[in-house]
């Protein structure tokens, strides 16, 4: 059965459905050319992960997708989301042309959505690796900076 899962982004309400079983295995392959190397370089890693690793990862990430998987990712992730805006009680479903007025200058707000949908359709699959693979002091910057106050 495809799950569905709601997350609330800077007012905006998300509403994502998870893909069928072949389109998103064509996603998680294109996912996997991606991210699979960068997330394999953080493994390496001996100590917990700091924010300079995460921006040097997302530097790698940019270097690899071009504009057509981005474009993929958000159009195939977008026929299965719908948004309901702040202060309205209509949904309206994510297509392209949608996501060109709603994320215009809201970057942050795109990539949010994305990393949400991602882990709407793979995070039992994301899960089952992290079992598979042996953690090296993954460190959440944001429980440290707590954990030290």
């Amino acid at each position: 059965m495809r799950r569905t899962e709601k997350k609330v982004i800077e007012g905006i309400t998300f509403e994502v459905n998870q893909l069928g079983a072949r389109e998103g295995r064509r996603v998680l392959l294109k996912l996997g050319k991606v991210l699979g190397p960068v997330m394999g370089s953080l493994f390496e890693l001996q100590d917990g992960i700091k924010l300079d690793v995460v921006l040097y990862a997302v530097g790698q990430i940019v270097e690899r997708i071009s504009d057509g998987d981005l474009d993929d990712l958000c159009e195939t992730m977008g026929k299965h989301t719908e948004f309901m805006p702040a202060g309205s009680t209509k949904t309206i479903n994510l297509s392209m042309a949608q996501q060109d007025l709603l994320f215009a200058g809201k970057y942050h707000v795109l990539f949010q959505w994305l990393a949400f949908a991602i882990k709407v359709n793979y995070e039992d699959f994301i899960s089952a690796l992290g079992m598979l693979v042996p953690q090296k002091g993954l460190v959440d910057p944001v429980e440290e900076s707590h954990e030290s106050e």
